[in-house]
């Protein structure tokens, strides 16, 4: 036997009725529309189950549920509204999950799910169409509609993070989303300002606290809204004097200022390079950088731009000055 072959440890089942061998549509208790696409030679049926599979380390994966079908022909197990619980690697740790139906492969090393899948721990929490979770990698697979939340154990920020497909290396904690990703960054402290973002392509370091976002990107935070082929978000550098987020190729900025008479103002920026500094409450644009304001196009090596305020920095070569004022 495979030495990571899991082993069917217990089963503890509630029925009325076991049917073994080929089911006849006279004796088919289980809806017929559910396991339609069960196309074996013989299989038991069991309702009210509960199921603990286990390898020579200790106790792997529980599911409890209405309905269980397992395949005497290839050993694929399937079942109907599961809960259950899956033992994390090397920690004394669980993850938790519901479904509408469910799968174990005939190794039993890994579990599918589907309809309305619900799989979360502390701190952390995916919804989606499907899943599927590998038990000794910890790497889950995941389509449909997904929503994933979680905590930065570092800053204490949530997150939230929409897309089409997931993948993730939980041991790791590195994070992808793909298609249609809209993200959400809510701080820890009130007081301080969100983040959110759009891209077509997401990855999350949360042990290197880095956000990397590719193609299509677009930042909101406050009045501003920017655009470029990619960007980063530096997760721990919120309170410190250095860049929290940076867009790159392409920066397109927009930002409604409200001015002390009532009125509004609208600059747009260009450029190639962004750097958002969220302690200094500026925006860094290198690269080319064209901010056009109140009907003046003004250019520089360098151009930074006080959030909520007309006050333009530019920096060229040989010098340094201000346009505007602070109203």
């Amino acid at each position: 036997m495979v030495k990571n072959t899991m082993i069917l440890f217990f089963v503890t089942v509630c029925f009325t009725t076991i049917y073994l061998g080929i089911y006849s549509s006279m004796s088919y208790k289980v809806d017929q529309q559910k396991i339609n696409h069960l196309k074996v030679k013989s299989e038991s049926f069991f309702s009210n189950f509960s199921l603990f599979l286990s390898n020579e380390i200790g106790p792997v994966v529980s599911v409890q549920g209405k309905e269980m079908v397992v395949s005497h022909t290839d050993n694929n197990i399937f079942f109907f509204d599961p809960i259950g619980v899956a033992k994390r690697k090397g920690i004394d740790s669980f993850f938790s999950y519901q479904a509408g139906r469910g799968q174990f492969d005939g190794t039993l090393n890994s579990v599918v799910l589907k309809d309305s899948v619900r799989f979360y721990d502390k701190g952390f929490e995916l919804n989606g169409d499907t899943l599927t979770y590998s038990f000794s990698k910890e790497k889950i697979d995941g389509k449909g509609d997904i929503r994933v939340e979680f905590d930065h154990k570092k800053t204490g920020d949530r997150l939230n993070v929409t897309s089409k497909r997931f993948s993730g290396d939980m041991l790791r904690r590195k994070y992808h989303f793909y298609e249609e990703v809209v993200g959400f960054i809510k701080r820890k402290r009130r007081f301080e300002d969100s983040l959110s973002f759009e891209t077509a392509h997401l990855s999350i370091d949360e042990g290197a606290s880095l956000m990397k976002l590719d193609k299509d990107v677009v930042f909101r935070q406050r009045s501003v809204e920017a655009k470029a082929r990619e960007g980063h978000i530096f997760l721990k550098n919120y309170n410190k004097k250095l860049k929290y987020y940076s867009l790159n190729d392409d920066v397109r900025v927009k930002e409604v200022l409200k001015l002390s008479n009532g009125k509004t103002l609208v600059r747009k920026a260009f450029a190639e390079q962004l750097e958002g500094q969220m302690k200094m409450r500026q925006i860094v644009l290198s690269g080319f950088p064209k901010v056009m304001q109140s009907g003046s196009i003004l250019t520089g090596n360098k151009i930074v731009l006080r959030e909520s305020q007309k006050v333009i920095e530019i920096q060229d070569a040989n010098s340094n000055f201000r346009i505007g004022n602070e109203h």
